[in-house]
């Protein structure tokens, strides 16, 4: 069994990206004193079946960071039901297939209130891409 920690937190939901004084007030005073989430080094990757998978976690899979080297294949998990019925999961579902195409990489998604999905990339733009890097 292994564990694995998120990398990007989301901002004013795990984490305050203030300077550290107004952090700090914010989680005192108006949290109650809680404190931001702790993140992980760096993104976990794991070996499934002799393939190398990065782990993503709802909002880690809509950043490009996730996608740095271009894995091969993603594995996100989204708890977006909260948002449910409004316009998020699309926007969620169209950063995310922007981010396949673009570095050839396949994403399974799988999602709480609304629909899971293996993402494919979109071999002409990956090709138009790879155009206009020549």
């Amino acid at each position: 069994m292994s564990r694995f920690d998120k990398h990007i937190l989301v901002p004013f939901g795990e984490m305050v990206p203030l300077p550290e004084f107004a952090r700090n007030f914010i989680n005192r005073v108006l949290l109650g004193g809680a404190t931001d989430f702790s993140t992980a080094s760096g993104f976990s990757d794991y070996e499934l079946g002799g393939k190398s998978v990065r782990s993503a976690v709802c909002y880690e899979a809509t950043r490009a960071e996730l996608y740095e080297g271009s894995p091969k294949y993603v594995v996100a998990i989204s708890n977006n039901g909260w948002f449910v019925p409004s316009y998020e999961p699309y926007l969620q579902r169209l950063i995310i297939r922007y981010y396949a195409s673009l570095h050839g990489t396949l994403i399974y998604h799988a999602v709480n209130g609304s629909a899971s999905e293996i993402i494919a990339p979109k071999k002409i733009w990956i090709n138009r891409l790879k155009d206009h890097l020549k």
